[in-house]
């Protein structure tokens, strides 16, 4: 896909993206454009996986 809209609002658990090959699946078929909406500070701080805080700490923080 050109741009590809990746909904990450869920703070309670990470879900399915805390599998390294679902998460790289997700963040490697945009084009042009990815974009990754969620809380940042739940991913860079209280997820359980290393590679989702990574993500997040490597991350484009917009303010609300």
């Amino acid at each position: 896909a050109d741009i590809v809209f990746l909904s990450m609002v869920q703070t309670t658990r990470d879900g399915f993206m805390d599998n390294p090959n679902r998460l790289n699946v997700a963040i490697t078929r945009a084009k042009f454009q990815l974009v990754i909406i969620g809380d940042y500070e739940y991913f860079s701080n209280k997820s359980n996986s290393d590679d989702l805080k990574e993500l997040a700490k490597n991350t484009y923080k917009q303010s609300k």
